[in-house]
Order: structure tokens, then C-alpha cells, then sequence
């Protein structure tokens, strides 16, 4: 409907296109698209508190989930320009690590679940809401983890809820066990996603307490009280080294923005984090 529209000219922008639909652009003269890294992150929530999240609150078990997930497929679901991040700090942020690997895929995964004490893997469920990330569905996300998952014997389950209907008001007071979410930046500083961190609004959300990771917990006061950026890129990337392969958060996707607009306009570009600045745009 977008793009019909954008044809017609009764619209001037779309956003949250996916690859097949910005394939259609090709020979619009009077249309243009734009595909940009955005800050935006997928995640999967494990919650830490064993009586929410059940079998997902123990460290093996994140570490487990983490290896089997398959970051290249999450890619090709995701779209041309889709990375995956090291950790809690995206890609585009002072200090961030860059990329975690696709190869860091590796089902042998299982021995982790038996020594968390689940040899033979064990049935959860998932529960998804209807959002979509840059156009991304997480229902389609969700899909995803399950097949991965069920390669070393986690038996997912996929609850659907809408997020009107509950599962926003659930997901902030870290209610739900087991999700996949994302989350767009608040302002554009690395600082916004210290709140991940044990004891921080966000990290609540999956359970995480600061008795949980003292240490790491006391990295957002570090962080915050650098007094120069070498000092506080130091404590940022050893937020994301402790974070790599521990925790309740594991960033599947940092997806890329698709943007359609029609000619007519000039100064259109994807934007972290309003998603288009109309301060910037012009008519001819």
C-alpha cells in the first residue's frame, strides 16, 4: 500500500520497507530509497528471575542459547545491512566493539544444557507481540529462534500476544520469562544502553537485580563518571566484553532503516533517533 501510494504521489515517504519492496523502486524515476545502519536492536530476553523465566534464568543456559542461535539466517530474515552486534553497545556508538561473528554459531551448544542440568533440553514458551522492528515482524524473529533453538533440544513454543492486549505493560514490569523484543534508541549517546545493565530500568525488565552482578553493575556508575573518552571507552568495552557471552540480553540484529521518498523532496535521510529529521528535508 505504501508504495502504491508513493507511486501515485499521495505520499511523500515510507518507512519500515522490507528488501522486496525497495526491489520495486527500480525504474520509479520518481521515487528513491534509501538503505541505512540504523541503531535499532532485536533482541532475545531471558529473564533472570528462575520463577518467571524458568530453565532461561540459568547463565549455562543463556550462554547455550547464545551459541545456537544461526546470526547469518537472522541476517537474510532481516535484510541487506543487517549486523549483528558484539554485545549491549551497537555498532555506530563511541566505543562499541563492532560485530559479534556469524561463525560464532555452534550447536555443540548442547553440552551447555547438560551442564545446566538439562541433558535432554526441555519445552518453553515464547511469548511475541505484533510490533515489528524497521519493518521486521518479530512474530518472524520468534520463528526463527525456535527452528535454531530446537537444533539442541529446546522445544520453543510461540505465544502471540498483542502488545495492547497485556504484553507491553508485562514486558516493563519484567513480567514476561522468555521473548524475542527490540529496542530503538532514546537519544543517540552510548549511555542509553547502560540501562541494560543489572539493576538499570531495562535490565529489570529481564530480571536482572545488581546482587545478580555487583561488578557489572557498578560499570554504569564508572561509565557515567569517566571524566575523559579514552576512560570511558575503556569502561564501555569492558561492559561489552563481560556481557558477551553473560546475561539475560542477547542482541540478534542491529537492522539496517529502509526509506522510500519521492524525488521531489531533498535532505531525506534515516535518522537515530527520530527516524527522519524533518527539520532537514526540503520541497523543491
Amino acid at each position: 500500500t505504501q508504495m502504491m501510494t508513493l507511486s501515485s504521489g499521495d505520499l511523500d515517504v515510507a518507512l519500515n520497507l522490507t528488501d522486496d519492496t525497495m526491489a520495486e523502486l527500480e525504474g520509479k524515476d520518481n521515487l528513491k530509497g534509501i538503505n541505512s545502519p540504523s541503531k535499532t536492536v532485536g533482541f532475545v530476553l531471558m529473564n533472570a528471575n528462575e520463577s518467571i523465566g524458568g530453565p532461561v534464568a540459568n547463565p549455562k543456559v543463556q550462554q547455550a542459547i547464545r551459541k545456537a542461535i544461526d546470526y547469518a539466517g537472522v541476517h537474510e530474515i532481516c535484510g541487506e545491512g543487517t549486523i549483528t552486534p558484539y554485545s549491549v553497545i551497537q555498532s555506530g556508538f563511541m566505543g562499541s566493539k563492532g560485530e559479534r561473528s556469524v561463525d560464532y554459531t555452534n550447536i555443540d551448544a548442547k553440552a551447555l544444557l547438560a551442564e545446566a542440568g538439562y541433558p535432554d533440553g526441555f519445552d518453553i514458551d515464547l511469548t511475541v507481540c505484533d510490533l515489528d522492528m524497521e519493518g521486521i515482524l518479530l512474530t518472524d524473529l520468534a520463528q526463527k529462534v525456535k527452528e535454531d533453538l530446537s537444533k539442541i533440544g529446546i522445544n520453543v513454543n510461540i505465544v502471540s500476544q498483542p502488545w495492547a492486549a497485556g504484553f507491553g505493560d508485562d514486558y516493563r514490569d519484567g513480567k514476561i520469562g522468555f521473548t524475542v523484543m527490540y529496542w530503538s534508541t532514546d537519544y543517540n549517546d552510548p549511555n542509553v544502553q547502560l540501562e541494560f545493565l543489572p539493576g538499570q530500568s531495562v535490565g529489570l525488565r529481564a530480571g536482572w537485580t545488581t546482587d545478580m552482578d555487583p561488578d557489572l553493575a557498578q560499570l554504569y556508575a564508572d561509565a557515567l563518571n569517566a571524566t575523559d573518552n579514552d576512560a570511558r571507552i575503556a569502561v564501555l568495552e569492558k561492559i561489552q566484553d563481560d556481557t558477551y557471552e553473560n546475561g539475560p540480553w542477547l542482541m540478534i540484529a542491529q537492522a539496517p532503516a529502509h526509506i522510500a521518498y519521492n524525488t521531489r523532496l531533498d535532505g531525506v535521510a534515516a535518522s537515530d533517533p527520530y527516524s527522519l529529521d524533518l527539520t532537514q528535508i526540503t520541497i523543491k
